[in-house]
């Protein structure tokens, strides 16, 4: 099985969110707060068969249409056949799922129409309730007792009189038990006559479809993949010791420290008051423990150490050598130690599994947010019936090795909670718009983007904007002058990201294809003569990048943009004369002459310093930044 979309429908912010599902089985959503990223993980948690009835709080305010949360799955013949259909028949049926035509897929709903204890959830099979999906067997059904109305009266049963087939499910399920009961009473009466055979005959195929029906549902709930969250809160605080003679009846104890640490209840039954029989059993399960944390945990000195006395037990970590309990660790090596836990636990359970994960990254280290990373990717592409999805606001839990895995969760005032995914073919169709002379394919830009792809880049993702600036000059100094005009970039929630003036057209498409809005700051170099043309053609795709209107030499201000003329220093220069004093200044006093950035800066600490006004370009530029930022909280 393949989940290859999700699809949910009024639930919280979400109005209609579509979701394509890459092949590699992890998904980083990623967003600023309240856009909707921690909804879909809790919408997801409805497909599971136990959660029949929708939440009063998890339906949108206002709004009476029902909520639908639904799966396409991509099934292997394995699954096909086990769930007992006729293909042709059921996939051939009008569909709305996203992917061509193919036998293989699935599209599972789940629609919740009451908020009520008493209600209960609706599939729809492909778009179709189950009624109407399994409608075509009950009409086969009633063509094979035709002829033999005279020895059966089979239009007795509403099933073969009702033509329309968008009747209650259990009504159809009443009758098929009733059909069943009549054919069991009558299979074996003795009678030789020929129409008795035929009709016993056709019973014979009768029962075939009703079986297949009436274990239909049963089959769907096992192909659907189960949903499971992993909440610290419930499940990481391990307990340091427990006494299995008092506290065994305690469920919760029992859970969290033997049930997750892979034993079983089963296995302590009878035992009580027996520690050797736990302890005998327990080794053997920890050993694995130990050597699934060595595979996946970088630092593979630490182990589980449980210690067992006549009447209790005492779990604790040995970190070289240096045995401390478990509540004295560090709140992110619980949370790591809790997770390694869970995923142990679940991963032998040999099913279609999707673990949903909120925050990941709030008590971990950097370091350890980077190896958890490469520790789920790793566990991921080991077991391939599961499936990760999580939500951060971490630019080290961006995933590198595939931006397919990279959803970017946005919310409009129109639209509502929407996913924005990276668009190869927009981006390379760009490229090879901009050169005629050479071919981008999808592995030379994923090459490009992965030597792109630093810390500041990734911090792109979690603010309003981005603001992309060329050169060490502007990346340092920008700040100071926007303090001095009571401008924050970070309040604003701009990301300032320095990159080369040739390669800036690359990363502002590439955060444009996520739907990020990115202002651009550059120099339209008029005073150069070595590769004049390429100046001029790179102003032009800076300034078209944002709809401006199309010059070989932009001047200050424009669409999305703002050009120094001819450059930086010498725009500055010009317009106030004083700025060429203080940089001769700040040359002498901290030795930068050859150290352009670290200049710039000084220089715009000295002017902030005697409170001097900025030169006309920078107020200009932090007055189109201001109108930017405006723009896109708009």
């Amino acid at each position: 099985m393949k989940i290859k979309h999700v699809g949910i429908h009024n639930f919280r912010p979400i109005k209609d969110l579509s979701w394509e599902i890459n092949p590699e089985r992890m998904e980083a959503l990623i967003g600023k707060n309240s856009v909707g990223k921690s909804a879909i993980i809790d919408a997801l948690l409805y497909l599971n068969a136990d959660n029949s009835t929708i939440q009063k709080d998890d339906k949108p305010n206002n709004i009476q249409q029902d909520t639908e949360i639904s799966l396409t799955l991509e099934l292997t013949k394995q699954e096909i056949d086990k769930l007992g259909i006729d293909i042709n028949d059921y996939f051939s049926k009008k569909r709305e799922i996203s992917k061509p035509f193919d036998r293989s897929y699935i599209k599972i709903s789940k629609i919740f129409t009451e908020t009520t204890s008493d209600s209960t959830s609706k599939f729809k099979i492909n778009n179709l309730n189950l009624t109407e999906f399994i409608y075509q067997d009950i009409q086969r059904t009633g063509k094979i007792l035709a002829p033999h109305i005279g020895e059966f009266n089979y239009k007795q049963y509403s099933i073969f009189t009702i033509k329309n087939p968008d009747i209650p499910f259990y009504v159809l399920l009443h009758d098929l038990f009733a059909l069943k009961q009549y054919y069991r009473n009558n299979r074996n009466i003795s009678n030789t006559t020929l129409k008795k055979r035929e009709l016993i005959t056709s019973f014979d195929k009768v029962m075939e479809i009703i079986e297949k029906i009436l274990n239909y549902k049963e089959e769907i709930q096992k192909i659907l993949p189960k949903f499971v969250k992993f909440d610290f809160s419930d499940f990481g605080i391990i307990p340091n010791r427990i006494n299995y003679t008092k506290k065994m009846s305690n469920i919760e104890i029992v859970k969290q420290v033997f049930f997750n640490m892979d034993l079983r209840i089963k296995d302590f039954t009878g035992s009580i008051g027996q520690h050797h029989i736990i302890e005998e059993k327990s080794k053997k399960r920890i050993k694995l423990f130990e050597n699934f944390l060595s595979e996946n945990w970088i630092d593979s000195d630490i182990k589980i150490e449980m210690k067992f006395h006549p009447n209790y037990m005492v779990c604790s970590v040995n970190d070289n050598f240096v045995s401390t309990t478990i509540t004295q660790r560090s709140l992110g090596e619980k949370w790591l130690l809790s997770f390694l836990i869970f995923f142990f636990y679940h991963r032998k359970l040999n099913e279609n599994l999707i673990i949903l994960i909120d925050e990941p990254s709030i008590n971990l280290h950097p370091n350890i947010q980077k190896r958890l990373i490469q520790m789920i990717n790793s566990i991921i592409e080991k077991h391939s019936k599961i499936y990760l999805f999580y939500t951060t606001h971490s630019p080290y839990l961006i995933p590198l090795n595939n931006l397919n895995k990279l959803a970017r969760v946005i919310k409009t005032k129109s639209a509502g909670t929407k996913i924005k995914k990276f668009n190869f073919d927009k981006i390379l169709k760009k490229i090879n718009t901009r050169f005629t002379n050479t071919t981008a394919t999808k592995e030379t830009l994923e090459a490009r983007i992965s030597q792109m792809f630093t810390i500041s880049l990734r911090e792109g993702f979690f603010g309003n904007g981005v603001v992309l600036c060329e050169g060490h000059t502007e990346r340092l100094s920008l700040p100071i002058w926007a303090e001095i005009l009571d401008f924050n970039f970070e309040n604003s929630g701009l990301i300032l990201i320095q990159v080369s003036k040739f390669s800036m057209i690359n990363y502002a498409e590439f955060f444009d294809t996520f739907g990020i809005p990115v202002f651009l700051i550059f120099d339209n170099d008029q005073d150069k003569n070595e590769k004049k043309k390429d100046h001029i053609l790179n102003n032009k795709w800076l300034i078209s990048f944002n709809g401006g209107k199309v010059e070989d030499y932009p001047v200050g201000p424009g669409k999305g943009y703002f050009a120094f003329n001819p450059k930086y220093e010498t725009r500055l220069k010009r317009e106030d004369p004083y700025y060429e004093t203080i940089e001769e200044k700040v040359s002498i006093q901290y030795g930068t002459s050859k150290k352009k950035g670290i200049k710039a800066r000084y220089i715009a600490l000295e002017y902030k310093e005697i409170s001097r006004e900025p030169p006309e370009s920078i107020k200009i530029l932090f007055k189109t930044i201001k109108e930017f930022s405006n723009s896109i909280k708009n």
